[in-house]
């Protein structure tokens, strides 16, 4: 396949998943009509995360680099702890909750779509072996800084409605209203452990496949010398 076949199948993907990023996003904020509410969010916010990362390198003339990558991968970390929650954890407790009546499609891009085509964009298009496991913290940036903001959110007197109830804090693992803070410290521990590990398995995993493309290339290279 051409170079310029590639170019174009990326863009085209890229595109696509930058329409439903930000249509899912857009028509997230519109239905719960309460624009603070939607934004603290961490879907929305990943979603937001993927929008702006697949934008800009999109948009970008240069081939990214060894930082860019560390925050490209930090973002797939991200939205990609949005994506297991919400199956594994959130999900089987919404399918059975009457008074849950999120639009389905909405649901499905935040959730689903944007996860997926994350994924499969970070394997297909983006560089391999820049990334090295001694910099594996940069997963937690994103979860960390969204700790920090929704405890702040919660001080302002911040809420979010769910089934009639309000809550200060949108998820339950982190309501220390509810289950107090050391419950929730063992949960969010869990989870940054959960990361960490997850991080590691994806770093090892950049690192062979770039030491393999560039065992691709140096045969190909020796090929031409020949």
């Amino acid at each position: 396949m051409k170079k310029t076949d590639i170019k174009w199948i990326r863009l085209t993907f890229r595109l696509i998943l930058i329409i439903g990023c930000l249509s899912g996003v857009l028509m997230n904020i519109l239905f719960q009509k309460n624009l603070i509410r939607s934004l603290s969010y961490f879907t929305v916010q990943s979603n937001l995360f993927v929008l702006a990362i697949i934008t800009i390198e999109t948009l970008r003339k240069a081939p990214p680099g060894k930082l860019f990558m560390m925050v490209k991968t930090g973002v797939l970390m991200a939205i990609m702890t949005t994506f297991v929650i919400y199956h594994l954890v959130l999900w089987p407790t919404l399918s059975v909750t009457p008074e849950y009546d999120f639009p389905f499609h909405i649901d499905f891009l935040v959730h689903t779509f944007t996860p997926i085509m994350m994924l499969v964009d970070y394997f297909l298009f983006s560089p391999k072996g820049l990334l090295r496991t001694r910099e594996i913290w940069a997963v937690l940036v994103i979860p960390v800084l969204y700790l920090l903001y929704i405890n702040l959110y919660a001080a302002l007197g911040g809420t979010f409605e769910f089934a009639g109830e309000i809550n200060r804090y949108p998820y339950y693992f982190l309501d220390i209203d509810r289950i107090g803070f050391w419950t929730s410290f063992g949960y969010i521990s869990l989870l940054a452990g959960l990361l960490l590990i997850g991080g590691v398995g994806l770093y090892s995993l950049d690192w062979r496949l770039g030491k393999i493309s560039q065992h691709i290339v140096d045969g190909k290279g020796s090929e031409n010398t020949e």
